[in-house]
Formats: structure tokens, sequence, C-alpha cells
């Protein structure tokens, strides 16, 4: 399963709305010491299907979510897995209809929201959606604006995302409470997304500034977009806010002067802390998660061409490193590390040039 099996909705988050990225070859990487004698070990998780591809995992680590390719009436279909930890018991969640539904983000209780497709026979374009008792349901849109995906949720039953129209001429981040959509405003362009929430209702995403050229912030939200602390100030155009801890440690990716990006963490005392992800002059990092130890996950195409997309960590405020440098299975490839929590990483990785869900934990040499 490559990028491009997702819906236009994913692939926005590897590039952005188009922003154009130089990309060059990586330079020296660090060395397992880095990271204070930790290895990996990889779990594949046996969920069936063609490919799949482990999404995102609950705060308390005991339930992992994903997407598994199936043959369903002789159409490829994309449906969403919900794994047990502590049990390997499987649920599968069907799209409404049409071939697609993916996971953005897991409870403790197996609950999921994210998006997927309710016409036959397409992929794109996807409603926000929320499983209820094992099934999928839309949620409701906004005038025009009835297209996109539902990113996070907390336990009182608040729900951020985006909405969009049907020609993509904008999005605009979302909450819905008791059901019902709010409009949290923009920064003053077209394009945003609220990414996260946390406990205490602040929200988190990133706006557009302006079209030509693109500009675009993160934000930290109460309220609305307009009345945000708004990040940005790496030198570059573009700020993307992509997650948020339980303790308030605010993750994202930002570009600089020179096109490259680098991740950094944002907190209200200290302000931009940017993490060191020396993967090369003009490469591309998009930083995917945090937990709340401060540990970090993020993806990036490492080549030239952009093709060779790794996944990294940082941990205990060290150096990002590629996982696959740490693996104790050297026959894997972690191509995309999607979400962090209790230091247990949900990914996807690549053998023998099949693509498969899997969870990668942390053992400190002794």
């Amino acid at each position: 399963m490559t990028a491009s099996t997702a819906p236009r909705q994913h692939q926005l988050a590897l590039v952005s709305i188009g922003v154009v990225v130089a990309l060059a070859a990586c330079a020296p990487l660090p060395t397992p010491e880095n990271q204070g004698g930790i290895s990996f070990s990889l779990t594949e998780l046996d969920v069936g299907g063609l490919e799949s591809r482990a999404t995102t995992i609950s705060p308390d680590a005991g339930f992992v979510a994903g997407v598994v390719l199936e043959i369903r009436d002789a159409e490829e279909v994309l449906s969403i897995f919900v794994y047990e930890t502590g049990t390997a018991n499987i649920d599968y969640i069907r799209p409404i209809d049409g071939l697609l539904a993916w996971p953005e983000a897991v409870n403790d209780q197996g609950d999921v929201v994210g998006y997927g497709t309710i016409s036959a026979g397409v992929d794109f374009p996807t409603v926000p959606v929320a499983s209820i008792d094992g099934e999928l349901v839309q949620l409701a849109g906004s005038g025009e604006l009835t297209f996109g995906a539902a990113t996070a949720f907390t336990v009182d039953g608040r729900i951020v995302g985006y909405l969009g129209d049907a020609d993509e001429s904008t999005t605009q981040p979302v909450m819905w409470v008791d059901a019902v959509p709010q409009l949290l405003g923009s920064l003053g362009g077209d394009y945003g997304q609220a990414l996260d929430i946390t406990s205490d209702g602040e929200v988190v995403g990133w706006s557009q500034v302006s079209r030509e050229p693109f500009v675009s912030s993160g934000f930290v939200a109460k309220s609305t977009v307009g009345a945000a602390t708004v990040i940005s100030g790496l030198g570059g155009e573009t700020t993307f806010v992509r997650d948020v801890s339980a303790n308030g440690v605010v993750l994202g990716d930002g570009a600089d002067a020179n096109g490259s990006t680098s991740a950094f963490t944002w907190t209200a005392d200290g302000g931009i802390t940017v993490v060191a992800t020396p993967f090369g002059d003009g490469s591309y990092v998009l930083a995917k998660a945090i937990d709340v130890d401060g540990r970090i996950v993020g993806f990036g195409p490492f080549d030239a061409d952009g093709e060779d997309i790794r996944a990294w960590t940082v941990r205990d405020g060290g150096t990002a490193v590629l996982i696959d440098d740490l693996l104790n299975e050297p026959e894997w490839v972690v191509r995309f590390a999607s979400d962090i929590a209790q230091g247990v990483i949900a990914a996807d990785a690549e053998r023998d040039g099949v693509v498969r869900a899997v969870i990668v934990t942390a053992a400190r040499a002794t």
C-alpha cells in the first residue's frame, strides 16, 4: 500500500496543500548511542488483508487502529481494524459506502474517529466519521462544508477536525460538540485543519495565512482560531502544528529560510524548541506525534527523489534517528510512524515488498 492508495486528505498531510519541498541526499545519521543504548523490537499485527497500516494508538496503548486492504466484490477496499494489544482481539469496521475508511484517532475504549467515503465505488471525496457500536456514522457538516475528516476526540465527546467543500476550494478547522459542528475560523487563508485537542479543550492545528505565496502558521486555540496563540518563526513561509501531548507540549514542523523543514516542540512558557533532525540540508521531515513523556515520532522522504520515506523517532530529548537503525529485526523497513503512546509506536513497515501494520517498542540495553 503506497501513499497514493490513501485519499487526498491523507496525501495533504504529507505535502501540506501543494507546498513544494526541495529534497537532498542524507547527511550521516546519528548512531544508536545518541539514544542512550536503546534498541527497538517490532511486532507485526496479524490483521489479515493484502496489506495493512497502523495509523493511531490509544492513550493507554491498549488499542491500535489502522487500515487493512481487502478485496470485496472485486474491488480494493480499505477498512478499519481495531486491535486490542492485551488480547490480540481484532474488530473490523467497514466503510459507510464506497472504498475507504481511515482512522485518525482511537480512544481507550476502542472507539475511532477519522474519515471515509459514503458513495459506492469511490475513494474520494471523504467525510468525517466516528464509530458507534462498531459502525461508522457521518458527522454533520456546516452548510456547503460537508467533506473532510475528524482527527481527534476527548473523553467527554468533543471531536475536532476539518470541513471542506466539494471542489476543495477551502478546508476549515472545526469542533463538534454534542455532534453539532462549530467552525473555528482561520488566520485569513482558505485552508486549515484542527488536528488534536487536550482534555481541557485546547485545540491545535494550522491555518493558511496567505495564498500567494502559501504561508501558514500553527495555532493553539481555546475558542476560535482568530483568538488563538499563533506559532511560527522558523524562518520560512510554512509552519504546521500536528499534535499536543496530554501535558500540553505542542509538536509541529516548519520550513526555514533555506527550504529545509525542522520538527519543533512548543510550550506556553518556553516557546519553540527545534528538534534535531539531521537528515540533510533541504530535506523534509513531518513531525507526527508526541506522547506524555516527550517521545516523538515522524517520517519524511530521505532521498533525492522523495520516494524512500522512512520513520524516525526522538527519545529522552536526544537527536532524531531512523527507527531502522535501532531495529532488532533488520529484514523490516519502517516507513511511516504515525502515533506514539506510553512509548509504543504505531507504524507500518515493509518486508519483501509487502506493507504491514506493526507496533514498535523500545528496550534499553543492560
